[in-house]
């Protein structure tokens, strides 16, 4: 049962006074979101104020469920399952580097689910970049298991799930700027991973971010930011908040943890989804530049932390040489062809 008007009025007013929502105000005002009861001025009133004061991760946690409930079932698998995704509203525009992630993970043999949608607040999106190159982005549910099964990645497009996305498309478009939505998206993958890595735009959401997955019940989780980026970085020191025991542990890595050279943020810049394609395809193919693997490197040896594999230097250097093996290109054509028959 979604709020009443009168309780919709109480709850934004609250906004509007920059107070703190509770678990209930704060279900109940996405609930409505995401049914499209609120029109589109509001709609960018709501989400401004929310920025303004900076959401909870009690308030994250229930609008997070609330979109879950509202969302498009999908088939549970049984195996360990994972995902690499980030807020976006970094404003770097680098290369798809979680979406490189996730393929090269899925050829090392880590069962992925990856979710995502198209661009928002970048040039180029996860799902821009895919639809490039041939992956059908609206597989059904079950197929997108079997691809998860057989090919060990499957792709899983928001607006897809969440059909109900469609109602704050615009109000994210006239404002064009990271919203509580950005952090939501990571949130309510319909696989429900087990596992997770989350990149957040700004170091002051790591913590946030970390205790609202807490708050979900998630049991094995990295949440980074990398100077500046949502993202682990090749250009300077990443911050970390590792879930692990029901406990959140914050530390720091640096490109030396990795045993990389330090590259300039430069280097990983991207473009329109053409551009990107052509970067991504060299990485997958084993021809990609130093910078290029390295950064995709050491996202997918973050990732294998959540697998009780701890030694980064040794992570980031399997991950290299299966890199420049060629493989990884495989995977993407195998999910491809898998779609598309």
């Amino acid at each position: 049962m979604g709020a009443t008007m009168s309780e919709l009025r109480k709850i934004v007013d609250k906004l509007y006074n920059l107070e703190d929502l509770s678990y209930q105000d704060s279900y109940q005002l996405f609930d409505y979101f995401i049914k499209g009861e609120i029109e589109l001025p509001l709609q960018t009133s709501i989400l401004t104020a929310l920025k303004l004061k900076k959401e909870t991760p009690l308030e994250i946690a229930a609008a997070a469920e609330a979109l879950v409930d509202n969302t498009r079932g999908f088939p549970k698998i049984k195996e360990d399952l994972v995902d690499i995704v980030g807020t976006g509203g970094d404003g770097y525009n680098t290369i798809n580097i979680s979406t490189t992630s996730v393929i090269v993970a899925a050829t090392a043999g880590y069962k992925v689910a990856k979710h995502g949608s198209r661009s928002i607040s970048s040039r180029s999106g996860s799902f821009d970049l895919l639809e490039s190159f041939g992956v059908n982005i609206e597989l059904s549910p079950e197929k997108t298991k079997e691809s998860i099964q057989i090919n060990n990645l499957g792709f899983l497009f928001a607006p897809f799930y969440n059909p109900g996305f469609r109602y704050v498309k615009q109000a994210r478009e006239v404002l064009k700027t990271r919203t509580i939505f950005n952090i939501l998206g990571p949130l309510i993958n319909p696989a429900r991973p087990n596992k997770i890595v989350i990149g957040v735009y700004a170091k002051d959401l790591i913590l946030p971010m970390a205790k609202t997955l807490m708050n979900l019940g998630v049991q094995r989780a990295l949440v980074v930011h990398g100077s500046g980026l949502d993202e682990v970085a090749i250009h300077g020191d990443t911050c970390v908040a590792e879930i692990k025991d029901n406990e959140i542990k914050e530390y720091m890595v640096s490109t030396q943890d990795f045993g990389i050279d330090t590259f300039s943020i430069k280097d990983i810049e991207g473009g329109l989804p053409e551009y990107n394609k052509n970067i991504i395809k060299q990485i997958l193919l084993g021809k990609g530049k130093d910078a290029h693997n390295a950064a995709v490197a050491i996202n997918v040896a973050m990732l294998m932390k959540l697998y009780d594999e701890n030694d980064l230097r040794q992570n980031t250097q399997y991950i290299l040489e299966l890199i420049k093996s060629g493989k990884c290109f495989k995977t993407l054509e195998n999910v491809i062809s898998f779609g598309n028959r």
